[in-house]
């Protein structure tokens, strides 16, 4: 009974990955066409990395580079899935990577001239950064229920993931969801038990490197890995244990090293990240009282509920166990705040990291509280709370990419054409047939891009076969105006006459 209680358990936190990453997917489709500057920091210098191009910065750390790095060739092959075209007129050096060296020009330039191969790669990183990020809060969660409670489990788990800041945040790929996956590491390393020392010293020395090389905030990080290697003991029986230690991570910081043109210079970049915050971005604010009424106001309830539930815990004797993860979590938590404030600016995504880390421990102080009470009542409703939280968060975040919501876009526009969209929302539309299905392009190409002769704008629902017109046919002639997930509307190029 007890097996299948646990099962069940498991079985729910699955659950509600699951529905996180079905929400992860709505909101990248529904801003597919946006994109930050701060991705080109680690999107774009690490595709252009691996096509050998060397970093014009290194202000933002490796380890999301190298996460950029790992999910690179999931994106590549969503984008050369949906790409059109075909070989006997593009040749093989047009798909993937090649299309990216030769067609992006930064940024900047993808938000006024929007690329849908491009942008399917955008999506596709962003989509497999945010599935590692919920893949990570999974597996801590696993092993909170395994250690824990199945209430600290599930607090963890859904209020992180269906939270509106880290909504915000895996919208696009930057520091952020490295620093999550790197406390939820931590969390998991806290609860393994590693029987073989070597093992424990060369995980402990990656989680340092890679929590090092995000951004400053990740150094304060290793605090909580050296105190987790030291309690596990593995040096009282392991002669030379921490020379052994010091030698991993030297070797994997060698490695993280790789790309960097020069460390002296890797470090002066990321310590002018501390200028940038003591002085603004573009708008200077004060600091002190001011910021830390804009963190109150930002992290909301968790500021309060946290410090409460954590004085509750200290007050009942019984519950004073030596839990020093979620201590030194808190105390890195106040760190962090103490930093916010004495800066001049921050940005929200800024407080992602303090969330988690005042998460963690009022989700364990919580259900121990519970547990210690054993009163089904409040147990039911907690379970209450999460509920219509996740309700309300889906109902606020999640948002139906439907034929009727994108006809907003046509209200102003005539002439156009639609491409296996509905007559009757689109009356003012000329059909154009889907692509076929067989076809030879080299031949038919003309053809079909004459199809769309006179129509100042081209709608088309991107199914079947009909990347061929979203992602080769129309880009030719049309410049891509909008999207939503798989409806695109094109607008014709203006033709200039200057010789």
């Amino acid at each position: 009974m007890h097996n299948y209680r646990y099962r069940i358990k498991q079985i729910i936190l699955l659950l509600t990955s699951l529905v996180s990453i079905i929400l992860l997917n709505n909101n990248l489709k529904k801003n597919i066409d946006k994109f930050s500057t701060d991705e080109g920091y680690t999107v774009a210098m690490a595709f252009n990395s691996i096509s050998g191009v060397d970093y014009e910065s290194v202000r933002v750390g490796e380890s999301t580079r190298l996460l950029a790095k790992f999910t690179y060739p999931f994106a590549i092959y969503y984008m050369n899935k949906y790409m059109g075209g075909e070989h006997y007129i593009t040749t093989w050096y047009y798909p993937g990577g090649f299309y990216l060296k030769n067609n992006y020009k930064g940024v900047y330039h993808l938000m006024e001239n929007q690329d849908p191969n491009i942008q399917d790669f955008w999506y596709a990183m962003r989509f497999f950064c945010g599935v590692l990020v919920v893949l990570s809060f999974l597996i801590s969660s696993i092993f909170i229920l395994k250690n824990e409670t199945f209430i600290a489990a599930l607090v963890y788990l859904l209020i992180a993931l269906f939270s509106g800041s880290i909504l915000e945040t895996l919208k696009i790929f930057y520091t952020e969801s490295s620093m999550l996956i790197a406390i939820n590491l931590i969390i998991i390393y806290y609860y393994s038990i590693i029987k073989n020392p070597w093992r424990s010293a060369f995980i402990a020395a990656f989680l340092i490197v890679f929590c090092i090389n995000i951004k400053l905030t990740g150094i304060i990080l290793t605090i909580p890995i050296f105190f987790i290697l030291i309690n596990k003991r593995h040096h009282n029986n392991t002669e030379y244990f921490f020379e052994g230690f010091f030698i991993f991570t030297i070797l994997i910081f060698i490695l993280f090293m790789l790309n960097i043109p020069s460390v002296w210079q890797y470090i002066e970049e990321q310590l002018s990240n501390i200028y940038h915050y003591q002085t603004g971005h573009l708008t200077t604010q004060p600091s002190g009282l001011y910021q830390l009424k804009s963190i109150l106001r930002e992290l909301g309830p968790i500021i309060f509920v946290s410090p409460l539930v954590f004085i509750i815990y200290l007050i009942n004797s019984k519950l004073r166990e030596h839990h020093y993860l979620s201590y030194i979590l808190l105390l890195i938590s106040v760190i962090i705040i103490i930093q916010l404030v004495d800066s001049r600016f921050f940005v929200k995504r800024n407080l992602t990291t303090v969330f988690v880390l005042l998460l963690y421990p009022t989700s364990i102080f919580l259900g121990k509280l519970i547990e210690n009470y054993n009163n089904k009542w409040v147990a039911r409703f907690i379970f209450f709370f999460l509920f219509i939280f996740l309700g309300l968060q889906l109902k606020d975040n999640y948002t139906v990419l439907s034929q009727k919501s994108f006809s907003e876009n046509t209200k102003e526009i005539t002439n156009y054409a639609i491409v296996d969209f509905s007559k009757e929302i689109f009356n003012k539309g000329s059909n154009i047939n889907s692509m076929p299905e067989e076809y030879m392009l080299k031949k038919d190409l003309k053809k079909l891009e004459n199809q769309f002769n006179g129509f100042s704008y081209v709608l088309v629902n991107r199914i079947k076969n009909n990347k061929q017109y979203t992602n080769f046919i129309l880009p030719r002639k049309f410049n891509l105006i909008t999207r939503d997930g798989p409806y695109f509307l094109f607008k014709r190029k203006a033709i200039s006459h200057n010789r």
